[in-house]
């Protein structure tokens, strides 16, 4: 018989390797019967505190490959979450395969969800390379009234009627918050947990606690007289300031006569002053705000309203300074006329429709009410007596439309006509320097008025006149949008 074909005849010693998996940082698990072997490097890609963190710092789990530690769970699931702790990203079979709804809830028994977050996170929010990605669609019937995003996580919470549609980071939904009001006017969330609800015809500023889908306690204007009485004062705006985490609420009282602007605590939810309240003849002198903006880089507070009546349109902005409780800069514009017909006028003194703070170009943008005008004006040179500049067209009149919206995000401004979506950004030419280039984006045949714009993450949000669904736009590497350069 050859040497080859002779039987072994000695011992077969079990292979021991808890020494080598010490030694060389290599941790075997057991999921659902299937082994995984990994790096300790690769764990230290979990979340602090969770479960495949402790595997490294709990020396009495037996690293035996013969005895493991074991998790009952999915061992496809974990194979992918476990490919997330080693590239930081996710494989094209991934998103075939596994669903996204149930990759999160694995990541998050396993503490893996900043790894996940940041495999799916797509590229920062582009106005030139945006597609519409997916549609949230509230239960029941009520159309979407406000959005508020989480500007960190892209999270967002919808309010149609009385309730409030809540929508984590990947955009699933946990839970419906049944509120007191009819239809929610203004809506914002200020953390994770908590939200603020108004509305134009219920008395109060609402806080909400998201987790618990618990009214939590209501926030009224209150003076200290016998002499002024207030009649049930609504909210006609609501703004958070994360840096001093204060609260900002415009109140008006019910008659219509009296009005100012609360900073709240966002700790206690406490009123701690006023902005500029007007009682009696002086509140029917000037309106409430209708909007505002806290301008972090300059610790401002930005408050606006737009008017329209017989006599035409009145537009008012003003920046506070919320330590003086001072008005730094007031900005005024009237159209003449009736409010409906068009009139020959200055397109750089058109009556804004809207307006919206970017931090990122330092700017105050506003849009002509009629002329449909985009103008700019540099925070850094307020005081000059035409702060303005026109950007693109400066007055076209199929353009213009008080129900036009603006807002500031990032590296754009967004900007709404009719059923139309602008984004416009900054590009850098040889001849010109850095300009403005406006870019049609979210361009749909025949598609509905966009009512309300929400940017979060790198999610932009759209609702849309008598349409439930909120639709989701972000930017992708992978798919061209339609883009059209103006």
């Amino acid at each position: 018989m050859p040497p080859s074909m002779i039987p072994f005849q000695g011992s077969v010693t079990p292979l021991q390797t808890p020494s080598f998996f010490a030694q060389k940082g290599i941790i075997a698990i057991n999921v659902g019967g299937t082994i995984f072997h990994t790096s300790a490097s690769s764990l230290r890609h979990a979340d602090q505190g969770s479960i495949l963190a402790s595997l490294l710092n709990t020396p009495s789990i037996p690293l035996k490959s013969e005895n493991p530690p074991f998790f009952d769970r999915d061992p496809d699931l974990f194979a992918a979450l476990l490919s997330i702790l080693r590239t930081s990203r996710k494989t094209a079979s991934t998103d075939d395969l596994l669903s996204v709804n149930d990759l999160i809830g694995e990541a998050e028994y396993y503490g893996v969800t900043g790894a996940l977050k940041t495999a799916m996170a797509v590229p920062s929010l582009d106005g030139l390379d945006m597609t519409e990605k997916s549609v949230l669609l509230p239960n029941g019937r009520d159309l979407p009234s406000a959005l508020s995003a989480d500007r960190t996580d892209g999270s967002v919470i919808v309010s149609h009627g009385s309730k409030i549609s809540i929508y984590d980071w990947g955009l699933r939904k946990n839970g419906t918050l049944l509120t007191q009001f009819n239809c929610i006017d203004t809506l914002a969330k200020i953390s994770p947990s908590i939200a603020i609800a108004g509305a134009v015809d219920f008395p109060g500023l609402h806080i909400y606690n998201l987790d618990r889908k618990t009214h939590r306690e209501t926030i009224q204007w209150e003076i200290e007289s016998q002499e002024i009485r207030l009649h049930e004062p609504t909210v006609q705006a609501a703004e958070f300031s994360p840096s001093n985490n204060a609260i900002f609420a415009s109140f008006e009282s019910g008659r219509k006569n009296a009005h100012t602007i609360l900073l709240i605590d966002g700790e206690s939810f406490r009123p701690v002053t006023e902005l500029g309240r007007q009682i009696g003849f002086g509140g029917l002198e000037s309106s409430p705000a209708t909007k505002l903006e806290w301008i972090d880089s300059h610790n401002l507070l930005m408050s606006s309203n737009v008017n329209s009546g017989p006599f035409g349109y009145k537009s008012d902005l003003k920046l506070w300074d919320v330590k003086s409780q001072k008005i730094v800069w007031e900005y005024r514009e009237s159209n003449p006329g009736p409010a409906g017909h068009q009139v020959k006028l200055d397109p750089f003194s058109d009556c804004f429709a809207d307006v919206t703070v970017s931090e990122q170009f330092g700017s105050i943008f506003k849009l002509g009410v009629r002329g449909g005008g985009l103008f700019m004006a540099d925070l850094r040179q307020l005081n000059n007596s035409s702060p303005w500049v026109a950007l693109g067209e400066s007055s076209n009149p199929e353009l213009g439309g008080a129900q036009n919206k603006v807002l500031g995000y990032g590296k754009q401004v967004f900007v709404t006509r009719g059923g139309d979506l602008e984004a416009w950004c900054e590009v850098g030419l040889r001849e010109k320097g850095k300009i403005f280039r406006k870019n049609i984006v979210g361009n749909k045949e025949g598609g509905e008025r966009i009512t309300r714009l929400a940017a979060g993450g790198n999610r932009l949000f759209v609702a849309r006149k008598g349409l439930q669904g909120v639709e989701v736009w972000d930017s992708s590497r992978s798919k061209a949008a339609s883009v059209r350069l103006v």
